[in-house]
């Protein structure tokens, strides 16, 4: 199987433990799995929203060397701000997310990825 192929059949099944959970945190105890096949050798974070604080709280993390920090504000990252994927390559004279941390030493990757809650009788 290539790696391609392989990446589109992880990425189906965990869109079906996505889809069959009741609540996003059911999937929180399997998404490290995958996210570890899919970036082997990597290491990242999920956060969520907390509405209370209006931080982004951490709600998983995988790898050797996740992120440390626990929370931020939308303001500290790129991706969140410009609403699109922020990708750095070359971490001298580029743009780095504030909750990342300085200095870094390899590339960053940060996607939003943003859902809108579905309302009951809507």
């Amino acid at each position: 199987m290539s790696r391609h192929t392989h990446e589109i059949a992880l990425l189906s099944e965990l869109g079906d433990v996505l889809r069959a959970a009741v609540r996003v945190t059911e999937a929180y105890p399997v998404i490290p799995r995958f996210l570890k096949e899919l970036f082997p050798g990597e290491s990242g974070a999920l956060y969520e929203f907390d509405m209370q604080h209006h931080l982004y709280a951490t709600a998983l993390a995988w790898g050797d060397a996740p992120p440390q920090e626990d929370a931020f504000a939308p303001s500290d990252c790129w991706a969140l701000r410009r609403a699109q994927l922020h990708e750095v390559t070359e971490p001298a004279g580029e743009m780095i997310c504030a909750h990342l941390g300085a200095p870094i030493n390899a590339g960053s990757l940060c996607i939003p990825l943003m859902a809108r809650a579905a309302r009951s009788g809507s």
